[in-house]
């Protein structure tokens, strides 16, 4: 985290400019750690909280995208800060994304119960069961649950547009993952439902093991991802097109 936000700040001003061209002109003969040293203690920032983080969030209020990383995966002390920074952002600037370096369908899971659906299981620790899989302890911890409970909480008086989500951008859980797809596509009219299911087919031989794929994918090149990217670009266009045909019917 904290390696990541000095590397940001460092390319934004001119004086740290001028420490990463010395750097760099040195690092070719030799690295030299006292300069390394030189441009961190010129250019941190001190941090206190979020609560007095009011720079940092004014800087990332006008971004797109905020990535707040973090140092280790599993420590309490960067959940709780990345969380009361995640609030801020949502309740200052009108953020409504989270996404997370999680299982999608176990983050669906918990987007769902955030967003007070019906289904979503009784309380957050059933919301949270889902995670099963190693590592759990990731995103089934005691600050995510805090979070899941406060964006309930805000989430309760608003549209479902103005709602805040919570997503999963990996799929450590491939086999599941492709069938919430087929699940999903089953809902909506017109997806195809049969394409997809001959796509992923192409998956059939490797009986439900990550690990036999990666290894077929990256070592012999014998992946499905032009099987994958072909479908969803099928249904992507799919979608376009009756986007458009409502539109002009309204």
């Amino acid at each position: 985290m904290f390696r990541n936000f000095s590397i940001a700040v460092i390319y934004e001003s001119k004086s740290a400019q001028t420490c990463i061209k010395r750097q760099f002109r040195e690092v070719y003969i030799l690295v030299n750690e006292e300069l390394i040293l030189q441009c961190i203690r010129k250019l941190a920032q001190k941090y206190t909280g979020a609560e007095d983080a009011n720079a940092l969030i004014d800087r990332a209020s006008s971004a797109k995208f905020v990535l707040l990383g973090e140092a280790s995966h599993g420590t309490s002390e960067f959940y709780t800060d990345r969380s009361a920074l995640s609030k801020r952002l949502i309740t200052e600037y009108g953020f409504r994304f989270i996404a997370v370096e999680g299982d999608w369908p176990s983050c669906y899971a918990l987007n769902r119960y955030v967003k007070g659906y019906s289904d979503a299981g009784k309380d957050v620790r059933e919301a949270l069961q889902d995670f099963s899989r190693w590592p759990s302890w990731m995103w089934s911890n005691r600050e995510i649950a805090e979070l899941a409970e406060w964006l309930r909480r805000y989430n309760a008086d608003k549209s479902d547009t103005e709602k805040v989500g919570f997503y999963g951008i990996d799929i450590y859980s491939l086999w599941e993952s492709m069938d919430e797809i087929l699940k999903y596509l089953g809902t909506k009219e017109g997806a195809d439902l049969e394409a997809a299911k001959r796509a992923l087919e192409c998956f059939e031989p490797y009986d439900g093991d990550e690990q036999r794929y990666g290894v077929s994918a990256a070592l012999y090149g014998e992946g499905c991802e032009e099987e994958v990217v072909d479908l969803l670009r099928k249904l992507q266009e799919k979608w376009k097109k009756r986007n458009r045909t409502i539109e002009k019917i309204r």
